[in-house]
């Protein structure tokens, strides 16, 4: 009952992680995840055209209709930084390290935390993220242009309650050194970054264009029908521009997967340690029966002889096993709830206590019971009374 009630909760748990929505679009999309280091002072400007390049030959792949790049891809195994930041009165409110001091009492009242990400053009396309409002990254926000960033919608309703962040001005280069400010131009859907079960953090995303530094480690993902057709021409690609690089291939849902991996392993283990307890609680009610069933042949046949039918011998013996299953469930559920508190923290949607895992699995303990019950207790319909009484 225990192991079973487990298995239960695990498995409902697991459903409830597996519908929810993650902010953006699962499928087959392939997902390369790829590292580039480049030493020297222009390492970053070198890498940023290499991505480029990539990009540009991944979108040019036939059935590619949307590729992008960021440098922590959610579920992934990619970097997740993130910091406090500063929102500016104008772009050039903060230029130096001096000026950027969250414990000045101008800023003190304007500071906000908030993920920090930097992704390229057509990524929130490729990866389905709506948007809410303003616009996305785009071909005119150059390296020389006013460096721009996209936020994330709990970070607006956090940071600026019923008013509109679009035009807003932040500074976030504790991020990643960059101290030029960020003018925000558009807001997209919260995006659940480390599991389907945590919640979304607000989040900031700056353009991979204008600020590299952060993007040695990234991953580009490709969405179109059938992306399983383009693993090798990517591949080709690797080879062609990134030929020392490690990388990995993968889809979104693969992600997803891995996410749940954890989750997916506690289930399988406690739902084999069921699936085993219940085959050897049927083997023992089995035995149980029929040796009950043996050791009462004569008192049976007795019966049979002096009228009773055969059927109702079998329903007394299979009420009989209800009965003892019923209170063996019930046992089971007092130590099902005493054992509830090593299993809550592993439970996600559903309590350690829910009625209708419970209830169903009284009920397959008492089928269960029930059937390993009616084997050997069957055999009484095919009992010839004289046999029964012969040593009597």
């Amino acid at each position: 009952m225990v192991l079973l009630a487990g298995a239960g909760l695990l498995a409902r748990s697991f459903a409830h992680a597996m519908s929810v929505d993650p902010g953006f679009r699962l499928g087959d999309d392939l997902v390369l995840s790829a590292s580039i280091e480049l030493a020297g002072d222009d390492g970053d400007t070198r890498r940023a055209a290499l991505q480029d390049a990539l990009l540009a030959r991944v979108r040019a792949l036939p059935g590619v209709t949307q590729a992008g790049l960021v440098n922590g891809f959610p579920l992934g195994k990619g970097q997740f930084a993130n910091g406090m930041f500063i929102e500016m009165t104008r772009v050039e409110e903060i230029t130096n390290r001096e000026q950027f001091t969250f414990d000045a009492p101008q800023f003190k009242s304007r500071t906000g935390e908030a993920e920090f990400r930097a992704a390229s053009t057509g990524y929130f396309e490729a990866m389905g993220i709506p948007l809410l409002g303003g616009r996305l990254f785009d071909e005119s926000d150059a390296p020389g242009r006013p460096h721009v960033a996209v936020i994330s919608r709990s970070l607006a309703d956090r940071q600026w309650p019923g008013r509109d962040p679009i035009g807003r001005f932040i500074q976030f280069g504790n991020m990643d050194g960059d101290l030029t400010g960020l003018r925000i131009v558009g807001i997209v859907g919260d995006v659940r970054e480390l599991s389907p079960e945590s919640l979304p953090g607000p989040m900031v995303y700056v353009n991979a264009r204008q600020r590299p530094a952060v993007t040695s480690s990234f991953s580009v993902i490709a969405a179109g029908p059938g992306m399983a057709a383009i693993a090798e021409p990517v591949r080709r690609i690797m080879r062609d521009l990134l030929p020392e690089s490690p990388y990995e291939l993968s889809t979104v849902s693969a992600g997803l997967d891995r996410a749940v991996g954890s989750r997916r392993f506690n289930l399988s283990l406690i739902g084999a340690f069921a699936a085993a307890a219940l085959a050897l609680a049927m083997l023992g009610v089995y035995g149980l029966v029929a040796y009950a069933v043996s050791q009462r042949a004569r008192e049976m046949g007795i019966r049979v002889a002096l009228g009773a039918e055969p059927a109702s011998l079998v329903r007394l013996v299979l009420k009989r096993a209800a009965w003892l299953t019923l209170a063996g469930s019930a046992v089971g559920l007092g130590l099902t709830l005493l054992a509830s508190g090593a299993i809550d923290g592993m439970l996600y949607g559903v309590t350690a206590f829910n009625p209708v895992v419970l209830a169903s699995v009284a009920a397959i303990m008492l089928g269960a019971a029930l059937a390993a019950s009616w084997l050997p207790a069957r055999r009484i319909l095919k009992q010839a009374p004289g046999l029964a009484l012969r040593d009597v």
